[in-house]
């Protein structure tokens, strides 16, 4: 190949290519000789020729070969345009999304905190449970047999985080406007928390007095009241919001795993407050 023709011919690769990627998504040229292709074979099925009087299958044939290329290709270049990139934007979102879900260590995600969360399982998988409530009245009546059986071990301990209620404090004002309650409908409703988780903890008169039970720490927090409510569990932590309707509303939840960073926010959440804390055993 001489040096003009060598010449020549990368220019007109380079034409050829420059053509190729001016092209929608990158379809090439091939695919519009196809497609020039299946229509030139309709249009010749469709003419009127002596051939086809002798073989009359040959028309149809030609017809259906020409329609079949022809409307595959219209799928291709509809799946170029338009269907592929939605396709990969989709996978790169989801695969995105999972990665954050996995990272966080989210494992269940609930429209409602009273319902879809396996609370005994949660409880009897662990050694050490820690929960940080307003006074939780509905959750603690609800699960009472549950906490009865885990503190049934000895070894087990039930912290409870209660915030210090003290009479016109920032915390009684804040609480009795979310829950719409007054303040001695408040307070009492604190003190009766603090009883009852106690009580717990305790042996059942007529029990054997060798009989040993799980321990119970109530701690006052000193705080402005609580912004969400924290469950944590040995390998799991719940976190509940709340909600700021005056009314009692269906409140979101999610349960996270031990090796994601929303249990070490919790872990933390938990470390802080052991430092504005007065324990009551």
């Amino acid at each position: 190949m001489t040096q003009k023709s060598y010449t020549t011919f990368w220019t007109t690769r380079q034409v050829v290519r420059k053509f190729q990627q001016a092209t929608l998504l990158g379809i090439t040229v091939p695919c519009y000789f196809v497609i020039l292709a299946s229509l030139v074979t309709i249009y010749i099925a469709s003419i009127d020729c002596e051939l086809y009087k002798k073989w009359k299958w040959l028309s149809p044939f030609l017809n259906t070969i020409g329609s079949t290329i022809l409307g595959s290709m219209g799928i291709g270049i509809f799946w170029e345009l338009f269907a592929k990139r939605d396709f990969l934007d989709e996978i790169l979102m989801r695969v995105g999304t999972q990665a954050h879900i996995d990272r966080c260590g989210l494992s269940v995600i609930t429209a409602d905190f009273r319902e879809n969360i396996s609370w005994d399982d949660l409880f009897l998988s662990s050694t050490e449970v820690s929960i940080f409530i307003s006074y939780g009245q509905t959750w603690r009546n609800n699960h009472s047999n549950i906490i009865r059986t885990f503190l049934n071990d000895k070894t087990h301990t039930l912290n409870v985080y209660l915030p210090e209620l003290d009479s016109d404090s920032e915390a009684v004002q804040n609480m009795c406007r979310r829950f719409g309650y007054k303040e001695d409908v408040l307070l009492e409703r604190s003190r009766t928390a603090e009883k009852e988780f106690l009580a717990f903890g305790e042996v059942s008169a007529g029990s054997p007095s060798a009989r040993k039970r799980g321990r119970v720490n109530v701690i006052r927090v000193r705080t402005s009241g609580p912004l969400h409510t924290m469950y944590m569990f040995d390998k799991h932590a719940v976190i509940a919001m709340y909600s700021h309707r005056p009314r009692r509303v269906d409140v979101p939840a999610f349960v996270v795993r031990s090796d994601g960073l929303l249990y070490g926010f919790v872990e933390d959440e938990f470390r802080f407050l052991s430092t504005q804390s007065v324990v009551r055993t």
